[in-house]
């Protein structure tokens, strides 16, 4: 009886361990399946607390003016107007590591918090996908001081350190996901799990779009071993000791831009995946060994998405119009962007309306194509740099201007050369009246054609360091250059050339000279002849 007692004991205390394990597993298991039973869960509601904290804070200049009921300071109300141009923002890692540099790329979680609140506080809305693309197409008004919020590659650092700020100021955001990267089991401590991805989804702040499926990155593109991008590239086939075809070209690419689609949906169950971000904004633009790639490349994108995205240059508006525009320019934000910068910039490439005048009190939203500008004491102050050896300036908000006159005093130190741009569209389309010492030129810029300039000779008019009065109108298909309040040159513009806004030029190889302007005025309203 007693071995018997003895061997039950035994078999009792051997079920009770096996059974233990068995619990353990089980929990281990459930921890490792359960999102919210995930540490990375309880961090994120403890971010959630530390966002709303700082955000009441400086929405009420304190939180103990919150609780006496007091108003938030200086917040601006939503505008009621309708926006003509739209922009979208682009952010990649939100970082919270002190000891990271940064690397034009990524942006410290205080600098991404400041600039979401101080947009919220100047008035600015996020929209969704649906609503931009709906705006680009025509079919639906938003109200001005609406944007997009986009952030690419899937990355766990965008959503753990800036969803806490999109709860706190009530944003969305869209994220374009790298989906051979993310459909994973969670192990990534970099991109996000398709768990991870369908909670952020659950959220309602967040939107899913398509960043390629494996697309993301290089492969071999030549038999000497270069690697290039994936999407704007042949690939080298090393087996068969040939590039690719055109045909095997479009069978891989238009593979992984459906698959990405196609993985979002089905294991996201998203219903729609409209758009699509170009990785690294190359979409052809670049250095490729295939010279057709931008036009082949567009035609797979467009076959399968009904919007795609791109990084703004230094050579584009900032904004979006409701154009009908396939790809669309997004603006890269980084630590370097600081809060008010970013809200300046926003608010300057929202649409100026005709009759303009800038007396270069203050910036209003100049960007620099190439070379240096300076708003100083009443004057633009262009001149060159190191690397370019002559300048360009375009007007932010301008893009839609048609018919008008532009005016203003101009004056070149140390020389006696600059252009007046209209109609300008980005750095491959505008018209420009190019003043020298004793000439005048109507020169137009239209991608793939090279248009004769009209020369009207003058007679040493233009002295160095003289302030000259000037203007150029734009007016249907004509335009024409004026000195001195009298018209001097005029000729036909191309008929691509429909729309654009203002900006100046001026070239110099050897670095010595600087063009000061003064008073523009710009008019919707074309006056008589002469103009004064």
């Amino acid at each position: 009886m007693h071995e018997f007692n003895l061997k039950m004991t035994k078999i009792m205390a051997l079920v009770v361990v096996v059974s233990v394990i068995f619990i353990m597993i089980g929990g281990i298991q459930l921890l490792k399946n359960n999102y919210y039973l995930r540490w990375p869960y309880f961090v994120l509601q403890w971010n959630y607390l530390k966002a709303e904290a700082s955000y009441i804070n400086y929405k009420y200049d304190g939180i103990m003016n919150m609780a006496l009921h007091k108003s938030p300071v200086n917040f601006n109300p939503a505008d009621t107007k309708n926006a003509k141009l739209i922009p979208v923002l682009i952010y990649h890692g939100v970082i919270t590591d002190s000891n990271w540099k940064p690397d034009g790329t990524n942006i410290f979680l205080q600098d991404f918090q400041a600039q979401m609140f101080a947009l919220k506080k100047d008035g600015w809305q996020t929209i969704s996908m649906e609503d931009y693309i709906d705006f680009v197409r025509g079919e639906k008004q938003l109200p001005e001081k609406s944007f997009l919020l986009t952030f690419d590659d899937g990355r766990k650092d965008s959503f753990y350190n800036g969803d806490p700020v999109l709860r706190a100021v009530g944003y969305k955001a869209t994220m374009f996901v790298i989906t051979g990267a993310s459909m994973d089991d969670g192990q990534s401590p970099f991109h996000l799990s398709q768990q991870e991805l369908r909670q952020m989804i659950a959220t309602g702040r967040w939107e899913m779009d398509s960043h390629t499926q494996n697309g993301h990155g290089s492969m071999p593109i030549d038999p000497s071993g270069k690697w290039n991008h994936f999407l704007t590239n042949k690939m080298w086939l090393a087996g068969k000791g040939r590039l690719e075809t055109n045909d095997e070209y479009a069978k891989r690419v238009a593979g992984d831009l459906a698959g990405a689609k196609s993985d979002i949906e089905k294991k996201l169950g998203v219903k729609s995946v409209p758009a699509f971000a170009y990785p690294y904004g190359d979409f052809g633009q670049n250095p490729s060994n295939f010279p057709a790639v931008q036009t082949a490349l567009t035609k797979i994108v467009s076959s399968i998405y009904s919007v795609s995205f791109i990084q703004a240059s230094n050579n584009d508006y900032v904004s979006n119009a409701a154009d009908g525009s396939f790809m669309s320019k997004r603006i890269e934000v980084d630590s370097s962007i600081d809060a008010a910068h970013l809200v300046r910039m926003l608010d300057n490439s929202r649409y100026k309306n005709l009759d303009y005048a800038d007396n270069f009190s203050k910036d209003n939203g100049w960007l620099e194509g190439w070379g240096s500008r300076r708003i100083d004491n009443g004057e633009m102050l262009i001149g060159t740099t190191n690397t370019d050896d002559s300048a360009s300036t375009f007007l932010s908000g301008t893009s839609l201007w048609q018919n008008y006159l532009m005016s203003a005093e101009a004056a070149v130190r140390n020389g006696d050369s600059f252009a007046l741009t209209s109609r300008y569209s980005n750095e491959d389309s505008y018209a420009t009246c190019d003043f020298t010492g004793d000439a005048v030129d109507l020169e137009q810029k239209v991608p793939g054609r090279n248009i004769p300039d009209i020369t009207a000779r003058l007679g040493n008019e233009i002295v160095p360091g003289a302030t000259v009065n000037v203007a150029m109108q734009v007016n249907g298909n004509s335009a024409s250059c004026y000195l001195g309040g009298v018209p001097v040159l005029s000729g036909t513009l191309d008929s691509s050339l429909t729309q654009g806004g203002v900006g100046f030029k001026m070239w110099d190889p050897a670095h010595k000279e600087t063009l000061s302007v003064k008073n523009l005025k710009v008019s919707g309203i074309l006056p008589s002849f002469p103009v004064k």
